[in-house]
């Protein structure tokens, strides 16, 4: 079995899926799995999507005016999305927090879901900060990351 598998793989992961491979087969009546991910479930991960990892495809965030923004964004229905079919597109109407100001960049949110079943956004933000006066010194125009 060594000579077939990639190089690097030690005998507690072939003894492991050994094991697992076994396993399968006794509680399917002998039929070997047709891969590694018929031996094991899906991941499990925090209830917890972070869209700055999305690129535009994925994700738009648009401010429609001073108190609110629309999050356009595209997320699986499903724990172990396969195909496009497993993938819907999702509007959602963000009331942006009176501390962040009209001209601010929004930037990608993470949303999380709440032990209450409700949606919370984490909108991280930047505002253009103006060089102070020339006064000798050199002052670089930077972001406030709010």
């Amino acid at each position: 079995m060594r000579a077939v598998l990639p190089a690097g793989v030690g005998g507690a992961e072939i003894r492991n899926r050994t094991r697992q491979v076994r396993d399968f087969a006794r509680a399917h009546a002998g039929r070997l799995p047709s891969g590694l991910c018929e031996l094991e479930d899906p991941p499990t991960v925090a209830a917890l999507v972070l869209l700055a990892a999305m690129d535009r495809q994925q994700t738009t965030l648009t401010r429609l005016d001073e108190p609110w923004a629309r999050l356009r964004v595209k997320l699986p229905l499903c724990a172990a999305p396969r195909s496009r079919r497993d993938w819907a597109w999702h509007v959602i109407d963000l009331r942006v927090p009176t501390t962040v100001r009209p001209d601010a960049v929004l930037h990608a949110p993470t949303l999380r879901a709440t032990p209450g079943g409700r949606i919370a956004v984490d909108l991280p933000h930047s505002r253009l900060v103006q060089a102070a006066p020339a006064t000798g010194h050199t002052v670089a125009v930077g972001f406030d990351w709010g």
